[in-house]
């Protein structure tokens, strides 16, 4: 998080950033808490792995988008930046 001006506000515990496929109904991929990360007055980071040890299916070609999971965020003007790392796996054999 890039703080801006004035930090996040209406942030509580369990109210957490997710990592999804697609959209705010695909699937969950990493879980972030946001307390003491979107509401801090000051740059911050965060480095997310995946939530669970199962095996899931990946989305071929599908967005990454940030979603609030639950609850909603008042104020706030602070850009969150994202990293990704990944690898293109060729699937035929």
């Amino acid at each position: 998080m890039d703080y801006g001006t004035t930090a996040y506000d209406g942030i509580a515990s369990g109210e957490d950033l997710t990592i999804k496929y697609t959209n705010g109904s695909g699937a969950t991929l990493m879980t972030i808490e946001a307390t003491g990360f979107l509401d801090a007055s000051a740059d911050a980071t965060r480095f997310a792995l995946p939530t669970t040890a199962a095996a899931f299916t990946p989305a071929a070609n599908a967005a990454l988008v940030l979603h609030m999971a639950t609850g909603e965020i008042a104020t706030g003007d602070s850009p969150l930046k994202v990293r990704v790392d990944y690898k293109i796996i060729d699937t035929a054999w």
